[in-house]
């Protein structure tokens, strides 16, 4: 009698753990990371898809236990899912730490390559997480990563909650926040990614315009959210226009859309009046223009 119930107490103690889901890491998160890698994956991805892929995506599947269990393999599959959300969402302050964890771990394991340490190095830079950037390019010396400013400016702007962005100085070395007086009379923001071709080529087509350059000089304004002190000095230089910007935060710009480029914001008072996505090429240039010039009168701004 005392074996049997010596057996039944270990076979519960044995059982137990299984049944309280403890054992090793939860399937359901390598799933939701897999389902991640294929949408970013495709060209015309989803970010609505990959937004509601990474709310299911929970800090409790990357504690320090759970992140040790996960396989050499189940860790890269992470760390790639993880990336694409920081990437398109650099506001996700959990994820970031989850990514973090991520990486943590990979070079822990020596399993990390270069893609992941730069891949961190950007997650931290679009958070705005100087500090743990240059910590980054420090503790990986022999990988080439572009710069950041030296000297960072970042005091806040009192009472500035909205439109605050970097202002680039000393040809990227320094960057300083400021608030942008958008919430006042007629305004055009350009949103330009820096690399993308058709964003340059309207630069140069505006300033380049008779009618179209007077007006942009005055209202325009050209943002970017993607960190690259170095390409808004260049875009500065090379355009002879001050008013390029990086954006502090995407959710100081409400209503706008950081992914498309270029993409024109006609505002009167703070307001959104009407957008232009896209620019056209060098066979649609007086389409262009035409659009461009609705644009400017639907806030009352003359080109004459």
């Amino acid at each position: 009698m005392k074996l049997k119930q010596s057996f039944s107490l270990f076979s519960v103690l044995v059982t137990l753990p299984f049944l309280s889901g403890c054992a090793g890491p939860d399937a359901g998160v390598l799933k939701r990371a897999d389902e991640i890698n294929k949408t970013a994956s495709k060209p015309g991805y989803s970010l609505a898809v990959i937004a509601g892929l990474a709310e299911r995506i929970k800090h409790k599947d990357f504690s320090a236990e759970k992140v040790k269990q996960y396989s050499d393999a189940e860790l890269t599959r992470l760390y790639e899912a993880l990336s694409s959300i920081t990437f398109f969402f650099p506001e996700y302050d959990s994820h970031v730490a989850m990514q973090e964890k991520t990486f943590q771990e990979k070079v822990a394991r020596h399993i990390h390559n270069e893609r992941d340490t730069k891949d961190m190095y950007k997650t931290y830079l679009g958070a705005r997480m100087f500090g743990k950037a240059r910590e980054i390019k420090k503790r990986f010396p022999g990988i080439k990563l572009f710069s950041m400013p030296k000297n960072i400016i970042s005091n806040n702007p009192a009472g500035a909650a909205p439109w605050r962005v970097y202002n680039v100085l000393d040809e990227g070395k320094t960057i300083e926040l400021k608030a942008l007086p958008l919430d006042r009379g007629a305004r055009v923001v350009m949103v330009m990614l820096p690399g993308c071709a058709m964003g340059e080529t309207a630069m140069e087509e505006i300033m380049a315009a008779p009618d179209l350059a007077p007006a942009f000089r005055k209202y325009g304004t050209v943002i970017t959210n993607r960190f690259n002190a170095e390409s808004v000095a260049l875009w500065k230089n090379h355009f002879n226009f001050p008013e390029v910007y990086l954006a502090y935060k995407a959710s100081d710009f409400h209503g706008f859309d950081f992914h498309s480029s270029p993409h024109f914001y006609f505002l009167r008072d703070g307001k959104i009046v009407s957008q232009l996505e896209g620019w056209g090429g060098a066979n649609r240039k007086e389409e262009n223009r035409s659009n461009l010039l609705k644009g400017f009168q639907g806030i009352s701004v003359s080109t004459q």
